[in-house]
């Protein structure tokens, strides 16, 4: 079910939560934010999941311009919106090691391809 919760630095969608399906396991509490520019996920989920890095990435930074440190990118994987299961997309997924709020955040640009495709 998706809960609205506030919006994010004045986008004029507000940003919610859903579930999302990878690899037959269900992720709850997944942010779909439409003020980010990256899909994150962070090391402890992508571990749990036994995934692996395809490749590294340059560092982030949070909207307080802190640098985020990233461990690498996921391309290439599968996600199924898990209340909707006909709507899966194929993205890109870059890895951070930082505490546990969300286990996934999907970027403005994994909204668009939930919504066109």
């Amino acid at each position: 079910m998706l809960s609205p919760i506030a919006e994010s630095s004045g986008s004029t969608s507000p940003s919610f939560y859903v579930s999302l399906t990878i690899h037959d396991k269900i992720l709850h509490n997944c942010l779909l934010d439409t003020g980010a520019s990256h899909n994150l996920m962070p090391k402890a989920i992508m571990e749990e999941l036994c995934l692996d890095i395809t490749r590294l990435y340059h560092d982030l930074f949070s909207f307080d311009s802190r640098k985020v440190k990233c461990l690498g990118l996921i391309k290439d994987l599968a996600i199924t919106l898990t209340q909707l299961p006909m709507k899966s997309m194929v993205m890109e997924i870059v890895v951070v090691d930082f505490p546990l709020k969300f286990c996934m955040m999907l970027s403005r640009g994994g909204l668009r391809c939930w919504v066109e495709h």
